[in-house]
């Protein structure tokens, strides 16, 4: 007694993000400039720094920071792009685009530190 038309998708069926939909979506700001800095950049950035103190192992730890540099030059990017495309005060887009660059040479700070 279905029809196909019931069978049928939906244009506003809210489907589950793939990976890469995921990434590709962080990105490009698309999470939106609040949820990017607070939840992507804070939230996570907090939580690995307690994991990294709870690693014994200097390896794993070097493994573990490694990864997290990588995405924080990600997020470094999905901040710049959710700064460029953010509709309210001008003054949170330029703080975004400050905090981009100070993170880009934090980061690098970081790497060069590592490689010594």
């Amino acid at each position: 007694m279905s029809s196909s038309r019931s069978n049928a998708m939906s244009p506003h069926m809210i489907l589950p993000l793939s990976p890469i939909s995921f990434y590709q979506r962080f990105i490009e700001g698309e999470f939106g400039l609040a949820k990017t800095y607070w939840m992507f950049g804070v939230l996570v950035n907090i939580c690995v720094n307690i994991m990294l103190r709870q690693i014994e192992s200097d390896i794993v730890a070097y493994a573990v920071g490694s990864l997290f540099v990588a995405y924080l030059c990600a997020l470094l990017v999905a901040l710049w792009h959710a700064g460029k495309k953010y509709q309210g005060p001008k003054f949170w887009a330029f703080l975004a685009c400050v905090i981009v660059f100070m993170g880009i040479i934090k980061t690098g700070g970081a790497m060069l530190a590592t490689t010594h």
